[in-house]
């Protein structure tokens, strides 16, 4: 049987059912677009039997093309409910075998089981932990030492864990923290790096007429320059700030030019900090994130460029005739292997 449509002329009334009523009723059934004279409005549960409810694909016709997706249920035994996620934007769905790549995804392995994989198989690690009474040691090529002038102390804290804490000298300029020694694992944009690193500016001194900087810069001996431009025409990309600064900034730069500083829009503190930084694949950008919060923020210009080689560092200068204190936990790298 073919459903039909009568195209009267419209004859009901408010009391009487018409022609045109019952042809409303099979356009909605026969696939007539309505949607601007005739949207359907459903606020009645309408139960689908499993693989009964089909979304038509998107060159449907109902002849030539008939293909859709039928959506099958398994055999529950209680009703749940399917919680779609408040988007922001337009997004598409996640499947279990279809080859996707995620983004601003966040996995915890904790809550996960990873298998048949290891992490970063086409990348080499690298790292610097507080280990001990003898201070940072470094797992892998990743190589460092410590600042000339510098003071360091390791502290095991019951709330904080182990950490160690780099503090300068008492004369304006006098730098404190560590610097790497080589370039024994190549850093470059095009190697997509990522870097890691926990730090927190000492409690023990205010957060006023200071600079410091932990990221990567194309220099070996790194700190300050006792003024508040300290990547003039250095390639460098990391979290910091000026002695006139109030926030803590993403300082960066290419190979010309001044320092180029961002806001993060997180007042300086005495706070624990991690601070992460990447060049994604595509060679053409750095993203930097601040304690894990949102999505990478992308930097596009003034950055290193992509065959400056960059080292790591974690560094403090005083701006001011007294000491200042930078503390630091960790420090972990990656680069993909050439």
């Amino acid at each position: 049987m073919t459903r039909k449509t009568l195209n009267k002329t419209p004859t009901a009334t408010p009391i009487r059912f018409g022609g045109e009523d019952t042809d409303y009723i099979n356009k909605l059934l026969t696939g007539t677009d309505q949607t601007s004279t005739d949207p359907v409005d459903i606020n009645t549960q309408w139960t689908h039997r499993s693989g009964k409810l089909k979304l038509a694909g998107a060159n449907y016709n109902g002849t030539t093309d008939t293909y859709g997706y039928n959506i099958i249920a398994s055999a529950i035994a209680a009703n749940r409910n399917l919680t779609l996620p408040l988007l922001t934007g337009n997004d598409t769905l996640l499947t279990e075998n279809f080859q996707q790549t995620l983004q601003n995804t966040t996995i915890d392995s904790n809550n996960n089981t990873f298998q048949n994989t290891y992490l970063y198989p086409d990348k080499k690690t690298t790292s610097w932990y507080v280990a001990g009474a003898t201070g940072v040691y470094n797992v892998g090529p990743m190589q460092f030492t410590i600042i000339a002038g510098t003071t360091s102390s390791v502290i095991n804290s019951v709330t904080d864990g182990r950490y160690i804490t780099y503090t300068t000298g008492t004369n304006s300029g006098d730098d404190g923290g560590l610097k790497t020694t080589n370039s024994s694992m190549l850093v470059r944009r095009y190697l997509e790096p990522y870097l890691k690193i926990k730090f927190r500016l000492n409690s023990a001194y205010p957060t006023s007429n200071i600079r410091f900087m932990c990221g990567y810069a194309n220099q070996l001996t790194p700190g300050g320059t006792n003024n508040d431009d300290p990547f003039n025409a250095i390639t460098a990309i990391g979290v910091g700030c000026i002695s006139t600064d109030t926030q803590f900034k993403i300082l960066h730069n290419d190979t010309t030019g001044v320092t180029q500083f961002d806001n993060t829009g997180i007042n300086l503190d005495t706070n624990p900090h991690v601070i992460e930084i990447q060049a994604p694949p595509g060679d053409t950008k750095f993203q930097w994130k601040l304690d894990g919060a949102g999505s990478w923020t992308d930097v596009t210009t003034d950055i290193p460029i992509s065959s400056s080689s960059l080292h790591r560092q974690v560094w403090i200068e005083t701006a001011t005739t007294a000491a200042k204190a930078i503390d630091f936990w960790y420090c972990i790298e990656s680069v993909k292997v050439p």
